[in-house]
């Protein structure tokens, strides 16, 4: 959310702003699908990308869920 934010509202005339909005695409896309992917459907408390574009959990099997806010 910050990374567009940021691009949303950068007034400053040297701006990155059109790549911070492609980070934060990303990034929201990334955590969407940790989210839809898990039977839970509560995103993993961390993740690693392997063999090119999947994540995958830090650790398999985790039962918790802390709540934080993002």
């Amino acid at each position: 959310g910050m990374f567009a934010l940021g691009a949303k509202t950068d007034e400053s005339k040297l701006t990155l702003a059109d790549e911070h909005m492609k980070i934060a695409v990303g990034l929201t896309n990334t955590c969407h699908e940790s989210y839809d992917r898990s039977a839970t459907k509560l995103g993993p408390e961390a993740f690693h990308f392997i063999e090119g574009n999947e994540a995958r959990s830090l650790k398999n099997g985790e039962k918790y869920y802390i709540l934080r806010p993002e």
